[in-house]
């Protein structure tokens, strides 16, 4: 299908909003290819802590320059040696790789995520985890609307202590990568504080079909 008819869309939220659920739906209801840009990130982040992938390669995906790949293993070695492991799931790693890689180049995960969708024949592309301003207007200038999901920090609490068996520190929900994204000029909103998704699909439903008649 030509670019001008493709289906783009961007689906931000702080952690426990319902990201993964809304994703999982449009893909099975609406054929989306969904990608994420922090593939790469925990590639890298789990290369680096846990030896498990090619760091060096995936550096040299991520920067096409060879300066930017040196200060980056650097950064990223400085880092490892600091860092202590986190109960469930790691998110201060992913959150401080993120950060480190933007540090050097602020579009580096959505220009590496780009390359890969280039070549994707889909009529819907989904990114469902843009979670920085700069990764935002870089997507929202390429043509991709966006919906915010929004939901109470208890409730998303609740959400990640039954989901995960344990709470991130309070340091994780204060991460810009969580805070700054409150402000995204985004098109949409969709509230989503209930455990029946039945709403939030309705109105995902509905931005969906108005998307679709725009096209």
């Amino acid at each position: 299908m030509p670019e001008n008819k493709q289906l783009k869309l961007i689906m931000v939220g702080q952690m426990a909003t319902g990201k993964t659920s809304l994703s999982d739906y449009l893909q099975e209801n609406y054929h989306a290819t969904a990608w994420t840009v922090a593939e790469m990130i925990k590639r890298i982040s789990h290369a680096l802590v846990d030896h498990n992938g090619d760091l060096e390669k995936y550096l040299e995906t991520t920067f096409p320059q060879e300066e930017e790949q040196r200060r980056a293993l650097k950064q990223l070695l400085a880092f490892a040696n600091r860092y202590k492991r986190e109960a469930g799931k790691p998110r201060q790693l992913y959150q401080e790789v993120g950060e480190i890689g933007r540090e050097i180049n602020r579009h580096c995960w959505e220009e590496e995520l780009m390359q890969r969708v280039a070549s994707s024949p889909s009529d819907f592309i989904l990114v469902d985890d843009v979670r920085s301003k700069e990764g935002f207007n870089f997507f929202t200038s390429r043509g991709f609307k966006s919906v915010k999901l929004v939901a109470d920090l208890n409730v998303r609490k609740k959400r990640l202590l039954q989901r995960d068996g344990v709470l991130p520190n309070d340091s994780v929900f204060m991460h810009v990568s969580e805070t700054e994204m409150e402000t995204f000029p985004t098109d949409y909103h969709i509230h989503n504080e209930s455990d029946n998704l039945s709403e939030p699909i309705h109105e995902l439903n509905k931005i969906i079909a108005i998307l679709q008649q725009s096209h």
